[in-house]
């Protein structure tokens, strides 16, 4: 970055770009696939035009590229969520998505994909203005069967928001929607019927601050154990 002017759009210089890409074309390893999914963003904000072109290659989709592509989704679910580059990968999630767990090469990881395709979701329905309940990938992702990911999505929300340590600062801090998200509550009692993910509503339960009001919270606690 220090050699550009902070006024100019592009931030990569051209011998950067032709390693990037010339490692990229020959990449087979799981690790180094990590990599290019992990520090995705770091590039994405320093030359937009030209990281997207490189999309379907970061996240391959032929048949015998399949493993580096979960090694590249599992170093981007390992970092931290961006807005515009989330709705430039709207692609790359719903393939993710519709991809059932039992297609992931069977190995250590750093990141349980599940989990982490879970949490993003989440953090953008938690936060992105447009991501709401009728946002195609919201509803993608709960017409999908997947009680790993669902139930992740509910307690990820409730760990990391509602019973947060010193959690009304963090909300107001962090302008979380929590009227979106006691709409879910709503929304999860009339749609979802998988008893495991409802679960994760136990991590909502936070009577310490009363992030949510006692009454109201128990009310829908009661709903949702009368669906089990």
């Amino acid at each position: 970055d220090s050699k550009f002017d902070k006024k100019d759009k592009i931030k990569i210089s051209l011998d950067v770009k032709e390693i990037y890409e010339s490692l990229l074309e020959s990449e087979n390893t799981y690790a180094v696939m990590f990599e290019y999914g992990h520090y995705l963003a770091n590039f994405y904000y320093r030359d937009r035009d030209w990281i997207k072109g490189l999309f379907s290659k970061i996240f391959p989709t032929e048949p015998e590229k399949h493993d580096l592509l979960v090694a590249s989704l599992e170093g981007h679910f390992c970092n931290n969520l961006y807005g515009e580059l989330f709705t430039d990968l709207s692609d790359v999630y719903e393939m993710a998505i519709k991809m059932d767990s039992g297609q992931y090469t069977k190995r250590r990881y750093f990141k349980d994909i599940d989990e982490g395709l879970a949490t993003h979701i989440a953090l953008a329905f938690t936060y992105f203005p447009t991501f709401d309940l009728k946002h195609p990938l919201f509803k993608l992702f709960w017409e999908t069967p997947n009680t790993k990911r669902q139930k992740e999505f509910i307690s990820f929300i409730g760990r990391s928001i509602i019973s947060k340590e010193k959690a009304k600062d963090f909300i107001a801090k962090s302008k979380a929607n929590l009227d979106r998200l006691k709409d879910f509550w709503d929304w999860a009692i009339d749609n979802v019927t998988d008893k495991e993910a409802l679960s994760g509503f136990g991590f909502w339960m936070n009577t310490k601050e009363d992030v949510l009001d006692k009454v109201w919270v128990s009310e829908h606690a009661y709903k949702t154990l009368e669906i089990g």
